[in-house]
């Protein structure tokens, strides 16, 4: 079954990047209103599930560790030579 899902929104991919298939193919499902309704849900529920999720913003710099906070004012140096530029 997770073999067929995955196989599904490959497929799904591969019609929405070409958009004269992706049109013709969104006509002929909407004679079949239940199955469009699941292949939406499918695909909503891939992208949402695909996506990373974003570390906590860090309250402090305290927390980071001392390279992470070399990092980190290196970063800002470089944005600010950028935005003065």
């Amino acid at each position: 079954m997770r073999l067929a899902k995955m196989l599904a929104l490959r497929v799904a991919a591969f019609i929405m990047a070409r958009p004269g298939l992706d049109l013709f193919l969104r006509r002929q499902l909407f004679r079949f209103p239940a199955l469009a309704g699941r292949m939406r849900g499918a695909i909503a529920r891939s992208r949402h599930s695909d996506s990373p999720s974003l570390p906590p913003p860090l309250a402090d710099e305290a927390e980071l560790s001392e390279p992470a906070r070399q990092v980190l004012h290196e970063l800002r140096r470089a944005l600010d030579r950028s935005s003065t530029s």
